[in-house]
């Protein structure tokens, strides 16, 4: 009697990172209708919001693990351009621009960052109304105009100070917000011949579209690749790649430093 041999991929049973873990679950609050649709689970009728997180939290854990993929990976490959850049604005206040690989790894490398915390989703919040027939008691009142005048000070003691020394001076005091200035997380080291790499340009950043059984690159293979699809590519050698048919990434003869 003959079997076919399964093709699916061992489980991975590794637990996640706790970063990993709540950015997911941050991930899937707001998008539960979303995630359950594109995973085809459906948590019970009645189930209470904490509970229809965990279960899909629970199953786009299990895709990672069935299927061998990063967070990085995952967010890429599933999740569309649209709801990741409105999850890295609303739920981590960076940059929502870029393609899903770019956002993908932007997500990943804050989910990676120790302490990780997502901004709280914006809901509205209704104004508890008056109850009718009560009045405010002389005090109360006091009280609340004390508050108001506490916060209106700090204001205009500000405004008198730029007032005093000139407008040049007062441009100054104001803080001008830009976006950081993305660094390496790590290099790797690349033995003669070719890299084994495809690299793809999406905009300013080049980014490996796809990595080669045979790539000579060590931290390309194993469980837990730190090279994986999706990685954007800053240096080699120390200098930027100009376009996709540059020169250093044809082969070459010498180890190179990516």
């Amino acid at each position: 009697m003959s079997r076919r041999s399964s093709r699916r991929p061992p489980k991975n049973d590794v637990p996640l990172p706790a970063g990993v873990k709540l950015g997911l679950a941050s991930l899937v609050e707001g998008n539960e209708s979303t995630v359950s649709s594109m995973l085809s689970v459906h948590p019970p009728d009645g189930a209470s919001p904490d509970a229809t997180s965990k279960t899909l939290v629970a199953a786009l854990a299990d895709c990672m693990a069935v299927n061998n993929l990063s967070a990085e990976a995952l967010l890429a490959r599933f999740f569309d351009v649209s709801l990741l850049s409105v999850y890295c604005e609303d739920r981590l206040r960076v940059s929502g621009k870029g393609n899903e690989a770019t956002l993908a790894a932007r997500i990943a490398r804050a989910w990676s960052k120790p302490g990780f915390e997502p901004l709280l989703l914006a809901k509205g919040v209704a104004k508890p109304a008056k109850k009718s027939g009560t009045k405010e008691g002389g005090s109360a009142k006091k009280e609340r105009k004390t508050k108001k005048e506490q916060k209106k000070r700090p204001a205009e003691k500000t405004d008198s100070i730029a007032d005093g020394i000139g407008n040049k001076e007062a441009t100054k005091k104001r803080r001008v917000w830009c976006a950081a200035i993305e660094k390496p997380n790590f290099t790797v080291t690349a033995s003669p011949g070719s890299l084994g790499l495809m690299i793809r340009q999406y905009a300013d950043e080049f980014i490996v579209s796809r990595v080669s059984p045979t790539c000579a690159i060590p931290e390309t293979q194993g469980h837990f690749p730190r090279v994986t699809e999706g990685a954007i590519i800053a240096t080699i050698d120390g200098q930027k790649i100009q376009s996709e048919s540059d020169a250093i990434l044809k082969v070459c003869d010498k180890e190179r430093d990516i």
